[in-house]
């Protein structure tokens, strides 16, 4: 039978005040000092359904190139799931949701964020290049410009753009959006960056490597959609 509440403890010894989610049998012994605990209350779990999801109006496609790590991929299944991004490109040593550990780490969301798999991600980015998608990498380079730059440039009125004259960093409800990720320690391959339209960072406080790519990702996204 699925758990459907969780106790509130309280440890007697250490003080330690923790979630206990089921029942045990017995008396519950605290996680920190193994002393004996009392019941401070016994709340009801919410539901594990799948909320309402209203779709986001910019299409907005990622490409996930060598990011090895099955925990980490799962993440960005969840949060690409909770942005409405309607395709993953999962490229070179990318593992996919055919990986146990991937479909566990994105709680089942990996079966509603359409994905395929390609082993080069430099002809995977010139095939979409050509279909008309507007790239945007995600690293520091001495090229790259804020994100927040690009962020502003969504929320412009369409009567404040240049038309003849587009920045790269303007984002339309028409245009064909795809962020590239890249390796934490090699980064986004340089002739994926030569293909990108334009180079963003994350502007940081300390040194560059205090996100990885989940975190860069999970930002980024968010700072466009919303």
């Amino acid at each position: 039978m699925a758990t459907t509440e969780y106790e509130i403890r309280l440890c007697l010894s250490c003080g330690l005040r923790y979630p206990l989610i089921g029942r045990q049998t017995g008396q519950p012994s605290c996680p920190a000092c193994s002393a004996d605990t009392s019941l401070v209350g016994a709340y009801p779990l919410q539901p594990e359904e799948i909320a309402p999801f209203k779709d986001s109006l910019l299409h907005l496609e990622v490409l996930i190139d060598n990011v090895p790590s099955a925990r980490d991929i799962g993440s960005i299944f969840r949060a690409a799931y909770g942005f409405g991004v309607k395709h993953l490109y999962l490229c070179g040593i990318t593992p996919t949701p055919d990986a146990t550990i991937v479909r566990r780490s994105a709680v089942g969301l990996s079966k509603y964020v359409p994905w395929t798999y390609h082993k080069d991600s430099v002809l995977t980015l010139r095939a979409l290049k050509e279909l008309g998608y507007k790239a945007f990498g995600l690293e520091h380079d001495a090229r790259a410009v804020s994100i927040k730059e690009v962020a502003l440039a969504r929320r412009r009125r369409a009567s404040d753009v240049d038309k003849k004259n587009p920045s790269p960093q303007s984002v339309t409800l028409s245009d064909k959006v795809l962020f590239v990720v890249g390796n934490e320690q090699a980064q986004v391959d340089p002739d994926l960056l030569h293909l990108c339209d334009s180079i963003v960072f994350l502007p940081l406080r300390g040194d560059k490597k205090l996100f990885n790519p989940v975190m860069v990702f999970t930002v980024a996204i968010g700072q466009i959609v919303l």
